[in-house]
């Protein structure tokens, strides 16, 4: 028998220990096994506690848009203010050193955040007089988010993100994507006009639109930023990361950012943005969407383009949603046939609602034309109103005029009547002694009349 070299032998161990370590490599991106233990272990010591007096270890959130209409970034701020009125903190949060490291490497505070915050105001007996909350419509339980919905979230956005097979992954690195977003970045330095897909997942968007300023990315360090706290708020309810990623679906439908609506404000989350953007009442579109029918049906294609529309609006909400909705009527319909190959929802039904929402925006269009004809009527009605004001107004001042001019000639009736009578007494007053003598007096008159008057 011959002897096999042991230059060959070696060369086989090399081969064999490079596959199994490409093996091991390959299982560990899949399932995150040995980074789900290392996070999981980390993350548990991401806490605080609530001590007695001001805190010596302690950090306040940055200019992110969640940060800020929370007034959390304003809380240095508010306490300095305080502290100058003479008041005095009883108690506050001391962030563990761990936490505190973390927030000094520039990663975002991990922590259970809620999705929904508000006011409400409550008697003596514990009855609710006021609630305001912000966003008003969301979802309490995954379970409650119609499945359509999810699905459809999912293959646009995530489509791994609840993949059961691997319970430990973590959810906020898809290497796949990753590897492809920057393979298509390296070639855009070369082809400037290429189109270089999105690597982010749902974990890593959230951080981007809570807690990075203005919600954009701005940089590659920013982006590091997102995907190392994401990876961190993952595993803080310990290495099964399933539960926390159906949350992530969950947080994402009802916070996600839908630009500002006239006469609304700032919109935020699928609910709210039903209610803002389109006038629907969002459990009567989760009641229509709960079923998935087999053929067409006009109220299910209505509301799940309606539905998906803000999902697809996501990238562009103000331009989407506020300045061109023929294009997001389009890139809905490109997001339906995409479902509808992918077998998420039926071809015709696919098809119907594309035909609906064609249909909603021609009536949006005669509405807004109609709306234009009655705001031009209204304004000619204006204006013959004010001229018929103006002409009243004269009238009026002319009923004052000539109400004074009658209190004038009243009032100087009056002064010759009075004069009157006094002219009465006062001839009264002179008395003739004979007729014979009045007569002559009359023919006395008469005769020098004419005189002065020639003279």
């Amino acid at each position: 028998m011959r002897k096999i070299p042991r230059r060959i032998l070696i060369g086989l161990g090399v081969l064999l220990l490079l596959v199994g370590l490409v093996g091991l490599v390959a299982w560990e991106l899949l399932s995150s096994a040995l980074e789900a233990k290392y996070l999981a272990r980390t993350a548990q010591k991401m806490t605080w506690q609530i001590r007695p007096g001001p805190s010596d270890r302690i950090r306040f959130p940055g200019q992110g848009p969640y940060d800020m209409r929370l007034g959390y970034s304003k809380l240095p701020d508010y306490l300095a203010r305080l502290d100058k009125a003479g008041w005095q903190i009883d108690q506050q949060a001391k962030i563990s050193i761990q936490m505190a490291r973390l927030d000094d490497l520039g990663l975002f505070l991990p922590y259970h955040e809620k999705d929904q915050a508000g006011f409400t105001l409550l008697d003596t007996d514990g009855v609710k007089l006021y609630q305001g909350l912000h966003p008003s419509r969301v979802y309490g339980r995954f379970d409650d988010i119609p499945k359509v919905l999810v699905d459809a979230l999912l293959y646009i956005e995530n489509r791994e993100l609840l993949t059961e097979e691997f319970p430990t992954r973590n959810p906020a690195v898809e290497w796949d994507r990753l590897a492809q977003a920057l393979m298509e970045k390296g070639i855009s330095f070369i082809d400037t006009n290429r189109n270089v897909p999105g690597g982010s997942t749902l974990p890593t968007q959230i951080e981007k639109y809570r807690h990075s300023p203005e919600g954009l990315t701005g940089s590659m360090g920013e982006k590091l930023r997102q995907m190392g706290t994401a990876s961190l708020r993952a595993y803080l309810d310990g290495p099964n990361t399933l539960p926390m990623r159906r949350k992530t679906v969950m947080a994402y439908l009802n916070t996600v950012p839908l630009a500002a609506a006239p006469r609304y404000g700032e919109v935020n989350g699928i609910g709210d943005g039903l209610w803002a953007w389109y006038g629907l009442d969002f459990s009567d579109v989760n009641r229509i969407l709960a079923k998935m029918p087999r053929g067409r049906d006009a109220a299910y294609a209505s509301a799940l383009k309606h539905a998906l529309s803000l999902v697809v609006a996501e990238r562009r909400p103000s331009y989407y949603l506020a300045a061109n909705r023929k294009a997001l009527d389009a890139l809905t319909d490109d997001h339906l046939d995409l479902l509808a190959n992918a077998g998420l929802i039926p071809r015709a039904l696919a098809d119907q609602a594309g035909t609906t929402m064609a249909e909603v925006v021609d009536a949006i269009r005669r509405v807004t034309d109609l709306m234009g004809e009655i705001s031009a009527a209204s304004s000619e009605q204006s204006s013959g109103v004010a001229q018929i004001g103006q002409a009243v107004t004269q009238m009026d001042q002319a009923t004052q005029q000539n109400s004074a001019l009658v209190e004038e000639m009243a009032a100087a009736a009056s002064s010759l009547r009075g004069q009157a009578g006094d002219l009465v007494r006062t001839v009264g007053a002179f008395k003739l002694e004979a007729a014979s003598g009045h007569q002559h007096a009359a023919v006395e008159l008469q005769r020098r009349q004419p005189m002065l008057a020639a003279g």
